[in-house]
């Protein structure tokens, strides 16, 4: 059996377009967990296997339309195998910690 990694999330963006492709496309893909948000943000958590399935966000975000206010940030962990990493996307670009 794969170990679970908890993946929690928080993202903003003045578009509502982006913001419900991203919700709905976080969901299908993996079932959000504890999600909460207002009119142009949300946070919440998802599991995936062994690590952060980052290539698959990175894959979402950039099928979205430009959006110079969007803001992801990713923090994932699965403390059997003592892995941890974050993930933020802002302006454009992604940066890993």
């Amino acid at each position: 059996m794969a170990n679970i990694c908890i993946n929690r999330f928080y993202c903003s963006t003045n578009s509502e377009a982006n913001y419900e492709k991203i919700m709905y496309a976080l969901d299908e893909e993996f079932e959000l967990f504890g999600l909460d948000g207002r009119d142009n943000w949300m946070r919440g958590e998802f599991d995936s296997k062994w690590e952060c399935p980052i290539e698959t966000l990175r894959r979402l975000l950039a099928s979205l339309a430009p959006d110079e206010t969007l803001y992801f940030e990713v923090v994932s962990f699965e403390p059997e195998i003592g892995y941890l990493a974050a993930y933020l996307y802002c302006g454009g670009q992604w940066a890993e910690f």
